[in-house]
């Protein structure tokens, strides 16, 4: 009986597990509120258990400091055209 109880909360914990996406105009290294409230608050997340990932425009075509965060960050290039951004 305690081997079953144990399976039933383990699949209950992974079909629970939480996961948020973060998505904001600027991200760090920008500077201005958003950019650092969405740096803390992934950070804050990620420490409590949760899986973040963070998905933000970028002034440039390829930005390759993405390692040094403990979550994932998807970065967009601006460049593209308004209408793009948005499909």
């Amino acid at each position: 009986m305690g081997n079953r109880c144990r399976f039933y909360a383990e699949n209950i914990r992974t079909i629970l597990m939480k996961s948020i996406l973060i998505a904001t105009g600027i991200f760090d290294p920008d500077i201005g509120g958003p950019a650092s409230y969405a740096n803390t608050l992934a950070n804050w997340l990620t420490n409590h258990g949760i899986s973040v990932m963070v998905l933000s425009y970028s002034s440039k075509l390829f930005y390759r400091d993405n390692t040094k965060y403990s979550y994932r960050v998807l970065r967009v290039w601006g460049g593209w055209p308004i209408w793009i951004k948005h499909l």
